[in-house]
């Protein structure tokens, strides 16, 4: 290898060196903040969840009945189904301000709640 090939090895090392040290790091997804709603005794609990506007939502939906649900929500386009005693991730882009209607589809007219994004 020639003195320029060192050289030119010597400050690329240099200069991921400088960079691992000061901690610049290649840019991260903000985290998502996580909510928990409950579907038990054919409610919704809570029934009306407030989440922050503008910022990434993980839902755990967690079905505690013994029977198979189906969370839909058609302001933010979901349809999942969540079998008898399990639960399932809904991850949501950044909201806008509002509040949006979620039911269990299997009972809509019933088993109902609100997300209100604030």
């Amino acid at each position: 290898m020639s003195a320029n090939r060192y050289a030119k090895a010597a400050f690329l090392a240099a200069i991921l060196a400088a960079v691992s040290v000061s901690g610049v790091a290649p840019a991260a997804a903000e985290d998502a903040l996580a909510f928990d709603i409950v579907l038990k005794n054919d409610a919704f609990q809570p029934k009306e969840l407030k989440v922050p506007a503008g910022k990434a939502i993980t839902l755990t939906v967690k079905n505690e009945t013994n029977a198979a649900a189906e969370f839909e929500s058609k302001g933010l386009k979901i349809e999942k189904v969540v079998a008898a005693n399990s639960q399932i991730i809904v991850r949501l882009r950044p909201l806008t301000t509002g509040k949006y209607l979620f039911v269990n589809e299997y009972k809509e007219d019933t088993t109902q709640g609100y997300l209100i994004v604030e």
